[in-house]
């Protein structure tokens, strides 16, 4: 039978991490017990305080009353746009970058290596550095201030990510399972869905995999999006 005594080192641990989990927990404690009051209560009393009267109805005034860089829309038209960037780009990056993995991680060509540097040097590049291009070609394609246009800035920057995850999948599955289906003559192509099937799923089906680029999807702020934004 385990024995259910604690060490005083593993007291001290529990007691430790407990503080730390505390000062993380009390940011947000207090940005959802202010989201509870009202305008005066915060300003006669103190910014951190339990609510005299729950204003439940704050939540109903942000999401359509609010009045955000001079349009009283809420945030709703912002949360729409987020969500019509932010799904579209994480699916079609997710499957990209699990197609274009197996490419980069199996297909041995003469400049492979060349290929897989300058998708790792995606990675590093500062988001500043590409807002220059990005603006020449959507204003050359004529997708400037449409959510078409964010939707491909998204999905081509968070490739880099989604190809190296995705290649550590398909670098680690067999090769034998490669070369028997081309022994039973499958092709090139026909050959990556069916062996490394296994290996495909724990990649494009991971958390990690499908919200890395979803942060930088939901948290734009350099291409930033308005109501006025068209689809």
């Amino acid at each position: 039978m385990r024995d259910r005594t604690f060490a005083p080192s593993r007291m001290l641990i529990y007691l430790v991490v407990s503080l730390v989990a505390v000062a993380y927990l009390v940011p947000l404690i207090v940005v959802v017990l202010n989201s509870l009051r009202s305008n005066e209560e915060i300003v006669q009393t103190s910014m951190i305080g339990w609510p005299r009267q729950w204003a439940f109805g704050n939540y109903l005034t942000a999401w359509s009353d609010f009045c955000v860089a001079q349009t009283c829309a809420g945030i709703r038209p912002y949360m729409l746009n987020s969500a019509l960037v932010t799904i579209p780009a994480t699916i079609f990056s997710t499957l990209l970058g699990a197609v274009a993995g197996y490419a980069v991680s199996l297909w041995r060509l003469r400049c492979d290596s060349w290929i897989y540097g300058v998708v790792t040097l995606g990675i590093f590049l500062p988001q500043q550095m590409r807002l220059l291009p990005w603006t020449i070609v959507l204003r050359d394609t004529g997708l400037m201030n449409t959510l078409t246009g964010l939707v491909i800035i998204h999905t081509i920057q968070r490739l880099s990510f989604t190809i190296l995850f995705c290649r550590t999948y398909y670098v680690a599955s067999p090769q034998a399972l490669t070369r028997a289906a081309r022994v039973d003559c499958a092709g090139t192509a026909s050959s990556a869905p069916h062996p490394l099937q296994r290996a495909r799923r724990p990649a494009a089906d991971s958390g990690t995999a499908k919200l890395r680029p979803h942060d930088g999807h939901e948290n734009e702020i350099i291409s930033r999006t308005s109501p006025g934004v068209k689809s």
